[in-house]
Order: C-alpha cells, then structure tokens, then sequence
C-alpha cells in the first residue's frame, strides 16, 4: 500500500503541473476592457408638434470606450449618450420640458458616425402619458485606438 502512495503522489503531482502548463501556454493573452471617454455635446433644435414648437438647447455627454471581442477578435464601439443635460421650452407656453435616460449603441469600430435616434421627451412635472418624441442626430469622429470621439456636432428635430 505504501509503494502506491509514494508512485501516486509523483504521478499525480506532474499531471496537474502538466496540465497546468499547457492551459497557460494556450491561453490567449487578456484583452483589457477599454476606459471610458466623455466628451459634452452642444445641442440645439426645434421639435415642431400639435401641442406646441419646443425649442431645445444644452449639452449632451457622450461617452465612448473600445470593448474587446476575445471570441472573434472584432471590437465593438460602445457609445453612450446622455441628453439629460438638454432642455427644451414651448414655443407658446414657456413651459420647461425636459429629457430623460441615456441612449446606448454598439457600432463596429470605425473613424466616423452619423448617429440617428429617437428620444422621448415630456413637460416638467407631467405624467408620463404626455410623452412626445424628438429625433437627435450625431456627427462623431473617433480615434479607432482607443474609441475617445474626437469631434461631435448634434442636432434635434
């Protein structure tokens, strides 16, 4: 019995070392998540409707970072953009109406974005039910290296 004990323990000891061995030297190398960059927007435009014209101004934040694709080794861009930061007036009433939620998509990376979208939109203070919807346009240049957006113009309608 003690014969078996000392072959197995050896034995044992180099197949796990073994093993252990090949699945690092096979492994890829980790692709670091990329970090967030931000950049504000300025943002104008006119929401024409029923109820009344809204006219909007303010500064959107636009974040962008590069997520890896360890599978397939085709990063994605993943942008996100925030029109909170955006407020609109009606044309008539002078009442506030206000933006909410960020707005997420992923795009392959390329240099240069022309991003269309609808947002809701409703007057401050207001039910949900009153809920009207805007369209944003986005013009973005990004650094293909990093996913930070070099230059951005926006517009509503």
């Amino acid at each position: 019995m003690k014969v078996y004990r000392v072959l197995l323990s050896p034995a044992l000891l180099a197949i796990v070392l073994a093993g252990g061995w090949v699945a690092w030297w096979t492994s890829a190398p980790a692709q670091a998540a990329g970090t967030w960059n931000t950049i504000s927007v300025p943002v104008r435009g006119v929401v024409a409707g029923k109820a009344e014209t809204v006219r909007f101004s303010g500064q959107a934040k636009v974040e962008s970072k590069i997520a890896p694709d360890p599978d397939f080794n085709r990063p994605t861009l993943v942008l996100t953009i925030d029109l909170s930061g955006v407020g609109g007036e009606g044309a008539q009433s002078r009442a506030r109406y206000v933006i909410s939620g960020p707005e997420q998509q992923n795009r392959s990376v390329t240099d240069w974005y022309l991003l269309e979208f609808d947002f809701p939109f409703a007057r401050s203070g207001s039910d949900l039910p009153t809920t009207r919807s805007g369209t944003a346009t986005f013009a973005l240049t990004v650094d293909t290296t990093t996913g930070a957006v070099t230059s951005a113009s926006a517009s509503i309608k």
